[in-house]
């Protein structure tokens, strides 16, 4: 049986990544796009030039990290709850319920539009009955608010603005108020066994720690962006340093590594992975 050729055009352009990045970058701005050629549906902004694009293209953004972490953290942790700090547009949230890696999850994200993406791709995936939406951000205070940075073609580089940001020198970026409170106060008795909490804000992680003492002390798994450049512009490291060395966690491994060597947590061992990335560089850290 012949295709139509038709059919067999619309099949290329759904199922080829040339296809896909073509579209991609072909569509004017402030347009929505759906991808929908992989396991999930998500709406995704043609503004976004990092995940949403590489979503669009390859139907997933950064997934094999928590992969990874499932694998590493092993038969001693079942996956139920995941946490997820710095939601975006649900890349690693969306997949980790729909894929059966988790049953629920708790996300969060404070920006408008990113939020609203969020919720509808929620929607879309038919996962509204498994994860729980905070349209806010999480920090070391509570009942407070953020000015917040958005960047105009990064959605993943909205961020809390640093005391010495200067517009005219990051003109790229408009700014916005959002309200913050601490993960204490969002979250209660969770079984450290069955959760993981997922971390992914731009170098705030610190102070999001510094809120989330009771929390640590659970010994939750925790999986962190770990970006120097960042942390240094809120001066966040000293935080994060210190909550994770005061707290009951032991070891972490760097998921960038494919050795995947266990490393001792203590204050060395940071300061060799903190000094030796320079400004462009990050690692994710899964810390256990």
């Amino acid at each position: 049986m012949m295709w139509p050729f038709g059919l067999i055009y619309w099949y290329a352009l759904n199922n080829f990544t040339f296809f896909r990045r073509f579209i991609f970058d072909s569509v004017k701005k402030n347009k929505i796009l759906v991808s929908d050629h992989y396991r999930e549906v998500f709406l995704v902004s043609s503004n976004d030039k990092i995940i949403g694009r590489d979503i669009f293209i390859n139907g997933e953004y950064d997934f094999d990290k928590l992969e990874k972490t499932l694998s590493l953290l092993g038969n001693s942790f079942n996956p139920n709850l995941l946490i997820d700090i710095g939601a975006n547009i649900g890349s690693i949230s969306i997949p980790a319920i729909k894929r059966n890696y988790f049953k629920k999850a708790m996300v969060f994200e404070p920006e408008p539009f990113n939020f609203s993406l969020l919720k509808s791709n929620i929607l879309l995936n038919q996962l509204s009955n498994k994860v729980d939406l905070f349209n806010i951000a999480l920090g070391d205070t509570d009942n407070s608010h953020l000015k917040f940075i958005l960047s105009k073609t990064n959605y993943g580089d909205h961020q809390v603005k640093p005391d010495n940001f200067n517009q005219s020198v990051n003109d790229g970026f408009t700014e916005i108020k959002v309200e913050c409170n601490t993960l204490d106060s969002q979250i209660k008795n969770i079984n450290p066994k069955e959760t993981l909490i997922w971390i992914d804000t731009q170098g705030y992680e610190g102070l999001i720690l510094k809120g989330a003492k009771n929390t640590l002390l659970t010994k939750a798994p925790l999986v962190i962006e770990f970006w120097p450049f960042g942390m240094e512009k809120h001066a966040s490291y000293v935080h994060l340093k210190n909550c994770l060395i005061n707290s009951n966690y032991n070891n972490f491994y760097n998921l960038n590594d494919s050795q995947n060597e266990l490393i001792k947590l203590n204050e060395k061992n940071l300061d060799l992975i903190y000094k030796g990335l320079n400004e462009r560089e990050f690692v994710d850290l899964l810390i256990f």
